[in-house]
């Protein structure tokens, strides 16, 4: 699938002493990690040891080809984790946390970072393909608008009003379910008016529906519930909220825009919900293919945005 060839895969001694969980350093999917989903099937991954990695045709060919996947770097070394979620070759979100750090890079700033242990010899590199609307569901946690949910008291009224509005923008959204300590419990992934997935992180995947996310709030005292919405319309949106693997096609993208005059009619339009352009237009469906602690980290500050219900 990706740049590298089986035989130069890990050999499975040492993805399980990578992955075992360990008193020091407890798996793959310890903390912000995991806010990027894995893939649907055990087999999904492919690891590879850095120092056979030809990254930069690694990266060139997964945004030349419009990959979607995903890409997670491991540093043993430094106790370094970092993901990248890619959509049809383009990053929409990027996190990068250390051990020794009380906080995590996103975005640029993590891609910056994971790209440098990418290139490090001797670190692991796990590789594997996601579907398009589940990496969109994902994204809305890096660039989608944070539900306003706070008339609402119960978590189980907010998970409910979450699935809800989400399902009804026909939008790709995610809801994340976790303790008072920011310790990720289960997400719900929804995209196309309907639930994609639902990940737990004792259980990993199960089935995608509102009950089994319900489950998760009756053993769990003062869980903490919050939605993000991915306000797209298209594919073209995502060229305003992702930026380049490589950093090429961003350079592109700029020197396309050189001459070119915004109109001040544009600062006028007015946004209509999706209910209005699908009664003016068919939406396409060709958009929407279709236990370690896991610490979620608070990534809205003064740049959220809330949709009120």
């Amino acid at each position: 699938m990706f740049a590298w060839t089986v035989n130069r895969l890990m050999h499975q001694e040492e993805q399980r002493e990578m992955y075992a969980p360990t008193s020091q350093y407890s798996g793959a999917n310890r903390r912000a990690i995991n806010l990027i989903p894995l893939p649907l099937t055990a087999e999904g991954h492919e690891l590879a040891n850095t120092k056979t990695v030809k990254y930069h045709h690694l990266l060139v060919t997964i945004e030349g080809n419009q990959r979607t996947c995903c890409l997670k770097i491991i540093s043993p070394k430094k106790k370094a984790r970092a993901a990248l979620l890619i959509f049809r070759g383009r990053v929409v979100g990027c996190l990068y946390g250390k051990r020794a750090m009380d906080f995590h890079y996103f975005n640029k700033d993590a891609h910056q970072r994971a790209l440098t242990d990418l290139a490090t010899p001797g670190n692991v590199l796990d590789a594997y393909q996601l579907p398009e609307d589940l990496v969109l569901a994902a994204a809305s946690l890096f660039h989608g608008q944070v539900l306003d949910c706070s008339r609402l008291k119960e978590p189980k009224q907010i998970l409910d009003a979450a699935i809800q509005q989400i399902t009804a923008f026909g939008l790709p959204g995610c809801v994340v379910v976790s303790t008072p300590s920011s310790e990720m419990v289960c997400m719900v992934y929804i995209a196309g008016g309907r639930i994609l997935g639902v990940y737990s992180s004792v259980d990993g995947w199960v089935e995608p529906t509102h009950q089994a996310a319900a489950r998760y709030l009756n053993s769990l005292a003062d869980a903490q519930v919050v939605g993000s919405i991915l306000a797209i319309r298209s594919v073209d949106d995502i060229a305003r909220v992702g930026f380049s693997l490589t950093g090429l096609g961003d350079k592109r993208f700029e020197l396309m825009k050189q001459g070119y005059t915004r109109s001040q009619a544009i600062d006028t339009v007015q946004l209509r919900p999706i209910d209005y352009w699908r009664a003016k237009t068919p939406v396409s469906q060709a958009h929407y293919s279709g236990s370690g602690r896991n610490h979620v980290p608070s990534r809205h500050g003064q740049h959220a945005h809330a949709i009120h219900p």
